[in-house]
């Protein structure tokens, strides 16, 4: 499953139905306009792949092509294995096939992001996963790596986790204090319940009752003073109510009193104001008068106003009459001004008319006569081209014949080259099946050599160990040798014994260097093997190089030469057929040069639109006059109808009399129009005085209202204090003394509520005894108070214990995750280890220096990974992709693409996807891109498939690849009837 053998596509977008695209194992480069489809294809992989498109919603709706209801993708690899998923509007995408082989210990969920990470890039540079978001969404992505996956999502569960743990010790703790708090507040009980132990006699509570209630009627009679419950709770309730009363009684009293103060010096004010107000009522009824006397003096004013008003309108009507009579006078002389110079406008445009027509009539001959000229020379042209064409595509023909008979001979050149190679194949086979003879003979010599050295060396050993034994323990003054008994001096002894010792050394020395010659010649053997089949392997590809070659140039015969020449059978025939076509056509040619030198000067098309146009002007002229004549007499019937309509209105007038009328009515205007102005002065001066008096009343109205007010305000206020009418001295001062005698009932009342008060609070101590033995008995339910609070006491331990329990426990998980943490800083080392190799294909592409120190930072944070690339810029660090060009960032993110393809290999598919990626560059710093993607394909056999919309690019990457024997297919994508289609371009 290294490489993609065929991708099948179905409905995809602008794709037609069954689009089969036939891959090499090397590169394969699909040239496509903008729009075409060149993403598509790399989108129908990925669906293929895992079922969906990462930047489409789920299910993709808008992948399948419109007007149809499907979409399917089929990638077939060269192992036999496939992936394939159908989609049907309406249901889910189902996918089947070997992902499981495919992708090995991965989730499908996560290998949309894999792929963006060693295998795709996509055409939106904004879609790499170091700008796809936060630091973190960059971390999970590269999690999704095989390396750490499970430690980083152990580590994951580190908040949850310890968090989990601190609730847990958290609600031990709050159960640990509710308990402790339970103890706390049963033992306070207990010493608030001996504390409130009463050591006085209680007075009876109805007695209590009695003295309030009298407190209570005497001060107000109308309560209700029955039915007071004999409770403490209650009598304190009826006591305090009682209180309340006396006080609000008291507040009223000062208010009262107060009230009182300020009315003393409102009597003054209060006479006084009645004075103002009788003398203000006169001056009220002497201004009525003067009202009264101006609407008198107003009414015959008023009366003769419309009379004069009426005459004036009969007049004015009067003058209008005659106005308008004499504009119908005037307007008549203009009209028969109009009728004599329109009749005789129309009688010299229908002179012109005739003129007119016997010119269009010359003129129209005269460009009928010329347009046959023009159609019959027209004639004569086109035959000219068709027969020019023909030769043109003759000449095309002789070119392909040429081309034809070049591939035959470079046909015969390779299949010579075949039968020399096929040759030299069968040598190089001779050669290796000697030298593996050689090498059986020489390797059966050299075992037996290593066994008779092994032998050798076991004895000698043994020797050596024996003998040395024997010389180590000898005595000093030894003569005798304990081998053969010979006599010696000690140290002669001594010598013979590291002789004899000596000489063991030569034999094994001898077989070890045997060995070793013999161990040279099976290595060199083995190498000229090894050389040979090299050599055998090369002859191989290039005897399979060749053939594909005699096949590509036959088949350019067949599929472009062939069909050329539909009568022939091979390149003679053609040839014949071409020649006796090329003749027949210059004899055809020669025939209309004679016809065109027989008509002579082309017609000019010049003088043509000259004839046409002065032709055009003088039909429209007569058109245009023909308009004109019937607007002129259509107009003069109007002038005379509209004339004959003044005459009617003009028949009832004496017009010798209409200017002395006219200057009549104008004068009897003027006389009425004096009369009504003098009448509205008149009118107006009374008008005046009236007003006059009529605001001086109101004023005077609203200050009696004003005095008013002030003494309603004061009796209202004498009424409130229950004083004694109409507001004086005296009375003032009766009000007084009753109010201070009240005032001292009140505060001996108080005192009283008082002394009982504290006769209740001791009613209040007895009942908190009671209350408070009750809670007692009922949190201990029933039980001995001692032995409960023993039992809460012992509880309170067991929590204690737990509580400690859970917090050794979670003291152990910080500790494990701390190890863990450790270790997820060495999986990030290891992702970091990329820099060096990515650095190093920054260098190869990238110009700008700036660049090539671009590190991947790799680490976690809060327990999540995160992953960052960033440069130097204002000594400081940004994103690397806030600098980047788009040409720059797509160069970043291929080769961090190709570093990551090279160091993590976690699918056995070996295959670079890339959507344009060379879109923002030009030739020169595309070839770069170029030259590292061949490295990529010869070095470590990835398969490339790479979409461009620029031709140049395009053939250049092929001749690149082409110069260095790598199997390379370029591909168009062409937009038909029934969608877009692969095409092979050879």
């Amino acid at each position: 499953m290294k490489h993609l053998k065929k991708i099948t596509i179905s409905n995809a977008r602008r794709f037609g139905k069954d689009v089969e695209i036939e891959l090499s194992s090397g590169a394969n480069i699909f040239l496509a306009p903008n729009g075409t489809g060149k993403t598509t294809l790399f989108e129908a992989i990925e669906f293929a792949l895992t079922g969906s498109i990462q930047r489409l919603v789920n299910p993709p709706l808008s992948l399948i092509r419109d007007k149809q209801n499907d979409v399917d993708v089929r990638l077939d690899f060269d192992n036999g294995n496939y992936c394939e998923v159908n989609y049907r509007k309406g249901s889910e995408p189902k996918i089947s096939g070997d992902h499981d082989l495919l992708f090995p210990e991965h989730s499908i969920k996560d290998v949309p992001f894999l792929l963006r990470l060693t295998h795709l890039i996509e055409q939106r540079g904004n879609n790499w996963f170091i700008q796809k978001g936060e630091s973190s969404q960059a971390g999970d992505l590269l999690d999704k790596l095989s390396i750490g996956k499970d430690l980083s999502t152990i580590a994951k569960t580190k908040s949850n986790t310890l968090n989990a743990a601190t609730r847990t010790i958290n609600e031990k703790k709050d159960e640990k204090n509710k308990h402790e708090e339970k103890v706390s507040i049963l033992e306070n009980k207990l010493k608030e319940r001996d504390n409130a132990k009463l050591n006085y006699v209680l007075k009876p509570l109805n007695e209590i009752i009695d003295q309030i209630q009298r407190i209570h009627k005497q001060f107000d009679g109308s309560s209700n003073l029955e039915n007071i419950d004999q409770k403490p709770d209650a009598v304190v309730s009826y006591r305090g109510l009682v209180n309340s009363v006396l006080i609000k009684l008291e507040e009223d009293n000062q208010k009262r009193l107060f009230n009182l103060s300020n009315l003393e010096s409102k009597i003054s004010l209060f006479e006084s104001n009645n004075t103002e107000i009788v003398d203000k009522k006169k001056q009220i009824a002497e201004k009525t008068d003067i009202a009264q006397k101006a609407d008198l003096d107003l009414a015959p004013l008023k009366t003769a106003l419309p009379l004069l008003q009426d005459a004036f309108n009969k007049e004015t009507d009067i003058q209008k009459d005659l106005q308008k009579s004499k504009g119908l006078l005037d307007k008549k002389k203009e009209e028969e001004a109009k009728s004599i110079s329109t009749e005789k406008s129309i009688k010299a445009i229908s002179e012109s008319i005739s003129e007119q027509k016997e010119k269009l009539k010359t003129e129209s001959e005269l460009v009928d006569k010329l347009n046959a000229k023009i159609a019959a020379f027209n004639s004569i042209r086109g035959r000219e081209a068709e027969a020019l064409k023909k030769q043109g595509e003759f000449n095309s023909l002789r070119l392909v014949i040429e081309d034809w008979n070049t591939h035959l001979l470079n046909v015969a050149e390779i299949k010579n080259l075949i039968n020399i190679q096929t040759g030299q194949k069968a040598g190089s086979q001779k050669k290796i099946e000697d030298f593996q003879t050689d090498l059986l003979k020489i390797e059966k010599l050299f075992n037996e050599s290593q066994t008779k050295l092994n032998s050798l060396k076991n004895a000698s050993d043994a020797i050596l160990g024996a003998v040395g034994i024997i010389a180590t323990n000898l005595p000093d003054d030894q003569r005798n040798c304990p081998v053969c008994n010979a006599e010696y001096e000690p140290d002669e002894l001594s010598k013979q014994i590291a002789l004899a010792l000596e000489q063991i050394d030569p034999i094994i020395s001898s077989e070890i260097e045997t060995n070793n010659t013999l161990k040279t010649e099976v290595d060199i053997k083995k190498q000229q093997i090894q050389n040979e089949k090299t050599t055998l392997s090369k002859i191989n590809e290039n005897l399979v190089e060749n053939e594909d070659k005699s096949k590509n140039l036959q088949e350019f015969i067949n599929e472009k030469c062939l069909p050329r020449f539909a009568d022939s059978n091979n390149i003679n025939e053609a040839n014949e057929w071409l020649i006796n076509e090329k003749e027949k056509n210059n004899v055809n040619l020669e025939k209309i040069f004679k016809d065109k030198t027989e008509f002579g000067e082309e017609p000019s098309s010049e003088e043509l639109s000259k004839l046409i146009t002065a032709r055009d002007q003088t039909r429209d002229t007569i058109h245009s006059n023909e308009l004109n004549v019937t607007t002129l007499t259509a107009s003069l019937e109007n002038i005379k109808t509209e004339i004959e309509k003044i005459n009617q209105s003009l028949s009832l007038i004496n017009i010798d009399l209409l200017d002395s009328q006219i200057s009549t009515i104008a004068t009897e205007i003027e006389a009425t129009t004096s009369k009504i102005t003098d009448n509205t002065r008149a009118s107006e001066q009374i008008v005046k005085v009236k007003r006059e008096a009529e605001e001086q009343i109101t004023d005077l109205n609203m200050a009696i209202s004003k005095l008013q007010g002030q003494q309603n305000e004061i009796l209202a206020e004498w009424k409130d204090s229950n004083l004694i009418e109409p507001p004086s001295m005296d009375n003032l001062n009766v009000g007084k003394t009753k109010l201070i005698k009240q005032s001292d009932l009140i505060r001996k009342g108080l005192e009283d509520l008082n002394k009982i008060s504290d006769e209740l609070g001791r009613w209040n101590a007895a009942e908190k005894f009671a209350t408070l033995d009750k809670e007692i008995k009922e949190i201990c339910v029933n039980q001995d108070e001692q032995l409960y609070l023993s039992n809460m006491k012992k509880r309170l331990s067991t929590i204690d214990g737990e509580l400690s329990f859970i917090t050794e426990r979670k003291t152990a998980l910080e500790i494990l995750y701390r190890k863990i943490g450790e270790e997820v800083n060495g999986v990030h080392d290891k992702i970091k280890a990329i820099n060096p190799l990515w650095v190093s294909l920054l260098k190869k592409i990238v110009v700008n220096p700036r660049f090539v120190e671009t590190q991947l930072e790799s680490y976690s944070y809060r327990n999540k990974s995160q992953a960052e690339v960033k440069i130097n810029l204002h000594d400081e660090q940004v994103s690397v992709m806030e600098v980047a060009s788009e040409a720059q960032a797509t160069d970043l993110q291929l080769t961090f693409m190709l570093s990551m393809a090279s160091t993590y290999k976690w699918t056995p598919w070996k295959s670079l996807l890339l959507d344009d990626p060379t879109q923002h560059h030009d030739l020169v710093h595309a070839s770069g891109v170029f030259d590292l993607l061949r490295d990529y394909i010869t070095d470590q056999g990835f398969q490339v498939l790479m979409g461009t919309h620029d031709v140049i690019q395009a053939k250049f990457f092929q001749r690149k690849l082409e110069n260095e024997n790598i199997d390379v297919k370029l591909w168009r994508l062409i937009a038909n009837d029934d969608g877009v289609r692969a095409e092979l371009i050879n």
